[in-house]
């Protein structure tokens, strides 16, 4: 798998705080961050840009559910520097 033997060379969200997403009433359903990290795999010349998103569903009473995973979003091959 593309992760195994990785190097993580940078994690970054790309705005502060969460983007709250609601119903046409104004309910809130989940919220979401985004970011990138840039990620040299072993034995790769190049390394991997991905987008990610991380959201949580809304649970009621102002609390949000723990997220199952991350979404990551297309690569783009680049120097590691």
């Amino acid at each position: 798998q593309w992760y195994r033997g990785s190097t993580i060379k940078r994690f970054q969200h790309t705005a502060p705080g969460w983007k709250i997403l609601t119903n046409e009433f104004g309910v809130p359903t989940y919220r979401e961050r985004y970011g990138f990290a840039l990620v040299q795999v072993k034995g790769e010349p190049f390394c991997q840009l991905r987008m990610w998103t991380y959201s949580e569903q809304y649970a009621g009473g102002g609390r949000y559910t723990p997220a199952r995973d991350v979404h990551l979003h297309s690569v783009r091959w680049q120097s590691c520097k």
